[in-house]
């Protein structure tokens, strides 16, 4: 199993993702992102970059309607 699999395995237990909105794309955005960032710009990803990738694009994106106060369906 890929470990980005194994840290949403994890973050879903502890109840902070959906496990509903785990497309295979969003599975592979953190990993893609960081791969774009590194093939782009030829060094590698600063922790403020990782964390942005985290909290700023994929959480939003996993976390459950209700602790992200989301008004949208699933």
């Amino acid at each position: 199993m890929p470990v980005v699999h194994k840290i949403f395995a994890a973050a879903t237990e502890r109840g902070e993702v959906d496990p509903g909105r785990l497309t295979p794309r969003i599975r592979a955005l953190p990993v893609d992102l960081l791969r774009n960032e590194i093939l782009t710009s030829l060094q590698p990803m600063p922790d403020e970059g990782i964390d942005e990738i985290v909290d700023t694009i994929v959480l939003p994106l996993v976390r459950p309607a209700e602790a992200a106060g989301d008004e949208r369906q699933t």
